[in-house]
Parts: structure tokens; C-alpha cells; sequence
């Protein structure tokens, strides 16, 4: 064997064995920072949804569906009482509805948000 042939095996056995690692610590770098990130975005609390139902009356009986997809909801005789029930046990914090007068309410946290009750920025009045 030539000595300049184990030289150059030397040499490039190094030279990949440097490379690799650095590909690899880079790789394993990046799989880091995605998986930080990913927990970081766990601990973030999440935004709830808005629903959008609607409220249908029947005699003296008023109905709350889903809008889209006309799933059932809950019912009662009054429009607050349709939005206590909403939250109990849909757990529907905030939805937009549309009565069967086509009058448009907020339900917040089971309470009823008219539009008079809402001031110029669209949070509730203090009332």
C-alpha cells in the first residue's frame, strides 16, 4: 500500500466525519427549535370560537340550532334562558344569533348582549 493512499483515507475519512457531524447537530438543531415551539404553542391559551346559531319558536317554545348544520342546541321560553342553557350544557361561550324575529343577539358567557347594550367599540356597556 502507498503511503500517500492511507494519507488521503486519512483525510477524507476526517473530512466526512467532520461534515457529518455537522449536518447531523444542525439537523438535530432545528428538530429542537420545531419541538420548542410546538410546546411553546401548547402552553398558549386558545381562542374560543364564535358559533353562530339561530332560534326558531315554535307556540310558545323557542328552539336554538346550529346554523349551518341545524344541530339541535337546547330549549326553553326565553331568549336568557336559551343562553344559560347554551353554556351549561353545549359549553357555548360566545355565538352570534339570529331570532326567528331576525333580530340579531350575542350570547357571552350565557348572558344576552343586545345591540343596545353594545357601545361604539363593540364591547359591552356597563349597565
Amino acid at each position: 500500500m502507498d503511503l500517500t493512499f492511507i494519507f488521503e483515507f486519512i483525510i477524507f475519512f476526517a473530512l466526512g466525519w467532520y461534515l457529518g457531524q455537522k449536518v447531523l447537530l444542525s439537523s438535530l438543531a432545528k428538530k429542537l427549535a420545531m419541538l420548542q415551539e410546538i410546546a411553546n404553542d401548547q402552553n398558549q391559551p386558545t381562542k374560543e370560537k364564535v358559533k353562530s346559531l339561530k332560534i326558531e319558536q315554535v307556540e310558545s317554545i323557542l328552539f336554538l340550532y346550529e346554523n349551518e348544520s341545524n344541530i339541535f342546541i337546547c330549549q326553553g321560553t326565553t331568549v336568557t334562558e336559551l343562553a344559560e342553557l347554551a353554556k351549561k350544557y353545549k359549553n357555548i361561550n360566545y355565538a352570534t344569533v339570529t331570532t326567528h324575529t331576525d333580530e340579531i343577539l350575542l350570547f357571552m358567557n350565557g348572558e344576552v348582549i343586545t345591540k343596545a347594550m353594545v357601545n361604539y367599540s363593540g364591547t359591552p356597556n356597563e349597565s
